[in-house]
């Protein structure tokens, strides 16, 4: 049996996954800390409302997980703040890295001591973990920290049967750009990717088991123009597009 856990699986490209992966035979299992849009997807799998942000809620999680080894767990739950790092409160920073890198830590580890194998884990970071982003500063921090960690660890498993993927979508045409920069950032640009092109993507990069994968040939041509460049000239850049955007408002 085909089993897939999705975390995040409320948010528009959890939901977009978790149809997808009906489509494919898979049976699921979808966690969300809102209950009441959880009970919407009840007709696509089994659900558990849990807080990833809270290590007791988080147990829950893996303890369902063990319960019900997947083929498939897709790492998918992550928070963004956008803006000045400044204008958001310390607390809400550290609950963003406790979402998108200690969760996914946790899933990751205690998924690959129970998983079946052959099995996927399919790491959700961002085109922004590839450089140092003012405005995004904590939110590509924490996404550079899952993209390092899925092929450092991928490397010691993958003989194991389990492989550990990383992809990077760039923005996506959902509301978590609006959600993560409370309203200031809803412009889309040219490189907006439409979510049926990026769940496609994601969909091959499971089945042909590509390790890394930035998603969209814009974005992989940006970042490896960018790479030439030093650090401080990348931030320098970005500084200077981005901050058109927020200061302004």
């Amino acid at each position: 049996m085909k089993r897939a856990l999705i975390t995040g699986a409320t948010s528009d490209l959890g939901q977009a996954l978790a149809k997808a992966l009906t489509s494919k035979g898979y049976t699921l299992f979808l966690t969300a800390p809102d209950l009441e849009k959880l009970k919407k997807l009840k007709r696509l799998g089994h659900c558990l409302a849990a807080d990833l942000t809270s290590e007791k809620e988080r147990e829950k999680v893996i303890q369902w997980m063990k319960e019900h080894p997947p083929t498939l767990l897709i790492n998918n739950a992550g928070a963004g703040l956008y803006g000045p790092a400044l204008e958001f409160e310390t607390n809400e920073q550290l609950s963003l890295l406790k979402l998108n890198a200690e969760a996914a830590l946790a899933l990751c580890l205690e998924g690959a001591r129970c998983m079946k194998r052959p099995g996927t884990i399919l790491n959700i970071s961002s085109a922004a973990a590839w450089m140092p982003y003012p405005y995004f500063s904590v939110y590509s921090a924490s996404k550079r920290f899952l993209l390092d960690f899925s092929q450092a660890f991928d490397a010691e498993i993958r003989q194991t049967g389990l492989r550990v993927l990383c992809a990077c979508p760039g923005q996506i045409a959902t509301s978590f750009r609006i959600k993560a920069s409370k309203g200031r950032f809803q412009d889309k640009t040219p490189l907006t990717l439409p979510i049926e092109k990026v769940v496609h993507s994601l969909l091959k990069q499971i089945e042909k088991k590509k390790q890394v994968q930035v998603i969209d040939w814009r974005y992989q041509t940006f970042l490896t123009l960018m790479k030439w460049l030093p650090s401080r000239v990348q931030s320098s850049i970005l500084q200077k597009t981005l901050s058109k955007r927020f200061l302004s408002h």
